[in-house]
């Protein structure tokens, strides 16, 4: 899945084993991301894996509000979001540690949803040069399991004018 809609401020310094990314580029909803159509689908979709990787590199919980229900994201991902916060730990190696790869050029209908409930497949994985540094430990690389493609399916939902994710499974 591709995304390109970033909001930049000050010069971006990547994570390293010795600090955590500064400066990084945050995802912006694309202005179709409310369509009720295959590219509005796609826009949320990948608004919301870009901002899932944009909370893993840098704990801000902000983009990722905009896809759950408020609360949710920082519900979800409490413990990434206190790590790095706390500056107890970061990832680093690469700025997509989530990666995704839809299977197909559109999602399936949810047959009696009416044309609200649609399930998209693709493949999921951690990128294996995604590396995690925890304050006074030893780095952890990500492991063979993590890195291992494994067919997800996004549930997406249209109500009240806009796609919601109801299940990543």
């Amino acid at each position: 899945m591709k995304f390109d809609s970033y909001e930049k401020k000050g010069e971006y310094v990547p994570a390293s084993a010795t600090n955590p990314a500064e400066n990084m580029p945050k995802p912006v909803p694309p202005a179709n991301m409310k369509d009720h159509s295959v590219d509005g689908a796609y826009a949320f979709l990948s608004f919301w894996l870009a901002s899932l990787n944009y909370l893993m590199l840098t704990g801000d919980p902000e983009p990722i509000e905009m896809v759950y229900y408020k609360g949710y994201g920082w519900e979800k991902h409490q413990s990434t979001i206190k790590l790095n916060v706390s500056g107890a730990g970061w990832v680093y190696g690469t700025e997509t540690p989530y990666i995704v790869e839809l299977l197909t050029n559109a999602p399936r209908e949810v047959p009696g949803s009416n044309n609200t409930a649609f399930i998209w497949e693709g493949l999921a994985h951690m990128d294996p040069k995604m590396m995690r540094h925890y304050r006074n430990q030893p780095e952890k690389a990500t492991s063979a399991e993590e890195s291992k493609k494994k067919v997800a399916r996004f549930r997406l939902e249209y109500k009240d004018g806009k796609w919601e994710l109801s299940s990543a499974a």
